[in-house]
């Protein structure tokens, strides 16, 4: 495979992804938190990290991670 299809392959799967990933978090989401806006902060900061990590952003994955865990850490749970 010619290195211009991969790197089309992964623009693509970087473009496509993201919907189905934001998709997949609000939905459960919504299941375990009962305040959506707390439910979409945390569906968008959550995707935000999935983008960091299918990116190769390593840093920024593990900041965002960290970001992540610290702001769930205090969510009340339906």
């Amino acid at each position: 495979m010619r290195l211009a299809d991969l790197s089309e392959g992964f623009s693509g799967l970087k473009q496509w992804s993201e919907p189905v990933i934001y998709d997949r978090l609000i939905a459960a989401y919504w299941k375990l938190i009962s305040d959506r806006e707390l439910a979409r902060d945390l569906t968008r900061l959550h995707a935000r990290v999935w983008r960091a990590l299918i990116g190769g952003d390593m840093a920024g994955f593990e900041e965002l991670r960290e970001a992540l865990v610290r702001t769930s850490e205090n969510v009340e749970r339906k």
